[in-house]
């Protein structure tokens, strides 16, 4: 991935950045001033992840070696991953034994010196992560509910609701936020911004899919882009965006179940391909799924399972989409056409 496609979260765990941010010398310092001038559209992205990095509390930071920041260096040139390895090994303690003790808040600020001030309040971040076949609630100190899906995190800190409400969003959650006008409450997820004041919709934007989308059920939202798109939702509107072509689709919609019945134990599909029930399945009860046959064979299938199990669903599935199934002992199902 390119410096020019991270978001925050890709920033604070990247070796180079946190090296800049933590430990600044001449060569980063000469590289980064110029990688902003030169990429005017992160700016606030950056300034987001820096200020987050010099507010955090954790146990222990060390400079990159001589011999780290030289490989470092090398492979942004040469335009290799970085793993941000070292950096999310200091960082995972931490998050983990704060997790039992501090209420889920994220606050994105633009960065300034008196963030790195000793004598602020440190902010704290702490990661609420849900592995696939579990789904949680969670209530945040304002009163606002939040529905996590399987396979989904979302980033908080200690001073959320202080001066602003914000939190950071992978996978898929629903939100019903408690109305403060004079704190809008903003969700971040990798590619959009959206703020609402007090009202209940859903987000949906895993990073291994091609398309996000946020369905209103209550109340306004707005949802904003960093190419300066901008939307205004009401009740029963769906936005979707495609991440590849940047492009925004709004409609109306009449059925509110297949988008936000997750929360409440309806899995849902709705003219859905192969791809997309098996991926559904998979994150829905943490099996997962092998075919001996083109994905295509399938066709599109629509159905809705109110709190069954995954029997029920596979004998729906397989019986109108023309395969049978065995699980084995290491929950893998493997799906074979019917002669």
């Amino acid at each position: 991935m390119k410096y020019r496609d991270y978001s925050v979260v890709d920033f604070i765990t990247d070796d180079f950045f946190v090296a800049w941010v933590k430990h600044p010398n001449e060569e980063s310092s000469l590289f980064w001033n110029e990688y902003i001038i030169s990429n005017p559209g992160q700016r606030q992205v950056i300034s987001d992840a820096r200020s987050l990095l010099l507010s955090i509390s954790y146990a222990k930071s060390e400079p990159l070696t001589s011999d780290e920041y030289l490989e470092t260096l090398e492979n942004i040139i040469k335009g290799a991953p970085r793993s941000g390895f070292r950096w999310k090994k200091i960082m995972l303690p931490v998050a983990a034994t704060v997790a039992l003790i501090v209420a889920f808040t994220l606050i994105l600020r633009p960065f300034n010196a008196a963030d790195a001030s000793p004598a602020r309040e440190k902010r704290i971040l702490v990661t609420k992560e849900n592995p696939r076949g579990q789904k949680s609630i969670s209530i945040l100190p304002d009163g606002t509910k939040i529905h996590l899906n399987a396979e989904s995190e979302l980033i908080i800190d200690s001073l959320f609701g202080h001066s602003e409400r914000k939190v950071y969003l992978t996978g898929e959650a629903y939100f019903d936020v408690t109305e403060n006008k004079s704190k809008p409450f903003v969700i971040w997820t990798k590619e959009l911004k959206t703020t609402v004041l007090g009202t209940s919709f859903n987000i949906r934007s895993f990073e291994d899919e091609g398309e996000a989308s946020i369905v209103v059920v209550s109340g306004n939202v707005k949802v904003s882009h960093s190419m300066g798109d901008s939307y205004q939702l009401r009740p029963y509107d769906l936005l979707r965006y495609e991440k590849k072509n940047n492009r925004f689709k709004a409609d109306k919609i009449n059925n509110l179940t297949s988008h936000v019945g997750w929360k409440d134990g309806i899995l849902t599909f709705e003219n859905d391909t192969f791809d997309q029930v098996k991926e559904k399945i998979e994150r829905w009860y943490d099996v997962t799924i092998q075919a001996d046959f083109g994905h295509e064979a399938g066709g599109l299938y629509s159905a809705s399972y109110d709190n069954k199990s995954l029997i029920k669903v596979l004998d729906g599935w397989s019986y109108t989409s023309g395969f049978s199934y065995k699980k084995n002992k290491d929950n893998i199902i493997i799906l074979t056409l019917k002669p």
